[in-house]
């Protein structure tokens, strides 16, 4: 679907528009409600929508011009997607093509088929933001990023188009890791005592020695958190109940942590890889995760795969995107290169799980508790 288009949505725009939930939930500090001091320098809101079913007849059904902005759609769970709005319109026109008509992507076809079985309504959406990136080094940051990750997978020459593209693979990979590395810091394992907030002093790299010195006290506590949260914005109430924390240190002689990760701009996978190479060889770990964080705890326990079942893993294209390709379309060759270099990076992490398990013989993940994993 060729921008600009119309969207085509059933709902009521705000007045002051807020920046989205996920973007404020980036801290660490146990105070969720705290303003970040980086964010009005990085992003603005140019509108926002609070949406509703119009075949509930909430809202005034209303059409918006779009192009090429980045959108945070915000589902009834609090799940946050940050999209560019012309990808976002392939997408729709692949998965809901009733959805199309014309120049108009009609957002109120867009449902959960699934919601019923759960008790929700099957409205997906619930609130709608149109995003501003400041043009302070954000978006040239970004750029060099991509441009560079593209040249180390692809090669180089004749890449800049394709890295450039906030919408490509490389693309929006690079302009997430920019947002929260500014917003959220190092990622990594941080020791948790119970205090209000994590700072660099309580990171724990993977060759500290203080680690292996905590494992050899005992078992080890590690929480991971869900999307666009933090350790403290997931765990904060376990410190605050003094019996139950109280409880949690007797039990974990080896210390409690918190694994600070990327959950925008690094894939489960990814994730996996630096908490396992942060473990050290002899520890006896407890994992409790929430939410994505599942994801990741369940790739760190994963055991022997066979060659065989990783090299099959891919992603699916886009309906009609092959045949375009195969016709000569230079864009739908970029986006199935892109499609492929994904899939490629993420097979070739699958097969350093196995291998960096398989160097820490002595590592045991002997419980794991995942809440509310997709």
């Amino acid at each position: 679907m060729p921008a600009p288009f119309k969207l085509r949505l059933a709902g009521e725009p705000v007045a002051q528009p807020s920046l989205p939930r996920a973007l404020q939930a980036l801290s660490r500090s146990a105070d969720r409600e705290a303003p970040d001091p980086l964010i009005a320098d990085l992003v603005t809101v140019q509108a926002e929508y609070l949406l509703a079913s119009a075949s509930r007849g909430a809202g005034d059904v209303q059409e918006t011009p779009l192009g090429a902005q980045l959108l945070a759609l915000e589902a009834e769970d609090g799940t946050t997607v940050f999209i560019r709005a012309d990808r976002l319109a392939e997408d729709v026109a692949r998965l809901q093509p009733q959805a199309v008509s014309g120049d108009t992507l009609d957002l109120t076809r867009f449902r959960d088929p699934q919601a019923a079985s759960r008790g929700l309504g099957d409205w997906l959406w619930r609130r709608l933001q149109v995003l501003d990136l400041k043009p302070d080094g954000l978006v040239e940051q970004a750029k060099g990023l991509a441009l560079e990750w593209a040249q180390e997978k692809l090669g180089a020459g004749g890449l800049e188009e394709r890295a450039y593209a906030l919408g490509s693979h490389y693309g929006t990979k690079a302009l997430m890791q920019v947002i929260e590395s500014r917003l959220a810091g190092q990622s990594g394992l941080y020791a948790w005592t119970g205090q209000a907030s994590l700072g660099p002093s309580d990171r724990r790299g993977p060759d500290d020695t203080r680690l292996a010195e905590a494992a050899r006290r005992g078992r080890m506590l590690v929480l991971v958190h869900g999307t666009a949260s933090s350790t403290l914005g997931s765990y904060a109430a376990l410190a605050q109940d003094a019996p139950t924390w109280r409880a949690l240190l007797q039990r974990f002689p080896g210390g409690i942590y918190g694994y600070e990760h990327r959950t925008f701009s690094q894939s489960p996978a990814q994730n996996a890889l630096e908490l396992l190479a942060s473990l050290p060889d002899g520890a006896q770990v407890s994992l409790l995760t929430h939410s994505r964080g599942g994801l990741v705890g369940d790739l760190a326990c994963l055991g022997s795969v066979p060659g065989a079942a990783i090299d099959a893993y891919g992603n699916q294209p886009p309906a009609g995107l092959g045949a375009r390709a195969a016709e000569g379309d230079a864009e739908a060759r970029a986006k199935l290169a892109d499609l492929e270099a994904a899939a490629a990076e993420e097979r070739q992490r699958l097969r350093d799980i196995v291998k960096l398990k398989a160097s820490k013989p002595n590592l045991r993940i002997e419980r794991y508790v995942r809440v509310a994993c997709p």
